[in-house]
């Protein structure tokens, strides 16, 4: 084994330790992981009596059961523990390491991932396999859906990543975590599927990143998306993940000189 891959080991398994001791966080994120849940049950006694958009109850539960999947998949709590690590003093001995940090919170999120999606895995599986709701999964289009949850799975963690480097600068960084989540939750297509939003609406969210962070990968494993939506999607995935990249690594260098000169 190379001398990296000991190093992303013993780093994974150093972040799984620190999430399962934080037993308080993980219910939290449990707790929080439930709302696709109430909204499956919401939504489909909505639809009971006629369609909406084409959503039945039965499409209404797949396309739930998938936002409980994809979104414990995505689901970042980087910007926590930057936060944490700044105020506490602890980003220093991190710094002194002879690895990248902005690497070690990435493994530490899948990490946090390994923990939470195995048990959720295997209950949307059954779910699927046992109800008449796998009809409407298209595995014809698992490699691209694959794809695009693990580039949402990158956007959502830059992005909160980027919000826990706020704590360089404030005391208050935590509301940049808040603002984020409840963006995703409004934005992302975890109250409701973004095709029932008004046109209006859909339009300018084309241009944000939530609806490519948990929305779009279901879309595509649904068979909603035409080869060119798929194509575009992906790539304005991409795109986000490089101008996030780079603006991760410009507010990083600022806050460490700023840490430098004043922690």
């Amino acid at each position: 084994m190379s001398r990296f891959a000991v190093k992303v080991a013993g780093v994974a398994r150093t972040a799984i330790r620190r999430k399962i001791a934080h037993r308080a966080e993980l219910f939290v994120l449990v707790l929080a992981s439930l709302v696709p849940l109430f909204m499956m049950v919401i939504w489909m006694g909505i639809a009971k009596d006629a369609a909406l958009e084409g959503f039945t109850p039965l499409r209404f539960a797949a396309y739930f059961a998938l936002v409980f999947l994809v979104g414990e998949i995505v689901s970042s709590t980087a910007a926590e523990e930057v936060e944490n690590d700044i105020h506490s003093g602890d980003i220093g001995s991190l710094l002194l390491r002879p690895f990248n940090i902005a690497l070690y919170y990435f493994l530490s999120e899948l990490a946090s991932a390994m923990v939470r999606v195995i048990p959720v895995f295997f209950l949307v599986v059954g779910v699927f396999l046992f109800s008449e709701a796998g009809q409407y999964l298209h595995l014809s289009y698992l490699l691209p859906a694959l794809l695009g949850v693990m580039l949402g799975f990158a956007i959502n963690y830059l992005l909160y990543f980027i919000g826990g480097l706020a704590a360089f600068w404030s005391d208050q960084a935590s509301t940049f975590d808040l603002v984020l989540t409840y963006m995703l939750t409004l934005f992302g297509g975890v109250l409701a599927p973004l095709t029932l939003y008004p046109e209006w609406m859909q339009s300018i969210l084309e241009w944000s990143p939530f609806p490519y962070i948990i929305s779009f990968p279901i879309r595509i494993i649904m068979g909603e998306l035409t080869v060119e939506q798929l194509i575009n999607g992906l790539l304005f995935q991409i795109v986000l993940v490089v101008a996030f990249s780079l603006l991760a690594h410009f507010v990083w260098a600022k806050g460490v000189k700023r840490y430098s000169v004043f922690g």
